[in-house]
């Protein structure tokens, strides 16, 4: 099934404050699948040769739906291009969906960061208090 939500990308540039390095956001939305996947790829090799060795590649993937294989062969490649470059690649924002895709094939692994980013913002976010559960 292909998906009828077009996949968008949005450009930004940032610094660290901690480190000063930096950073590249790519900010995507719609779906990723077999039809769009190819955008996601192209978005981040229009962006690379811009990139210094050093430089941090963040793809924010909060607005992203749909998540198929096509999607996943996506980053793979892009991950081999960023590391190729140089230039730390970090996912942020990847629903539940796409995490889960990311443990099952052991492509996880290779985006460390994202799973320390999600676990931080889990930690941050507030829990109920045991006297308003009753």
């Amino acid at each position: 099934m292909m998906s009828g939500n077009p996949l968008d990308v949005t450009a930004r540039q940032t610094e660290n404050r901690v480190t000063g390095v930096r950073e590249t956001v790519l900010e995507f939305s719609g779906d990723c699948d077999f039809v769009t996947a190819e955008l996601l790829r192209a978005a981040v090799l229009d962006v690379l040769p811009d990139l210094p060795r050093g430089s941090e590649l963040t793809l924010d993937l909060s607005g992203v739906g749909l998540f198929d294989s096509s999607g996943l062969s996506a980053l793979i490649m892009v991950h081999r291009h960023t590391t190729r470059a140089g230039v730390a690649l970090t996912l942020q924002g990847a629903g539940d969906h796409l995490l889960r895709i990311l443990d099952v094939t052991g492509v996880g692994a290779h985006f460390a960061a994202t799973r320390a980013a999600a676990a931080a913002e889990a930690e941050r976010e507030p829990r109920p208090s045991a006297a308003s559960a009753d």
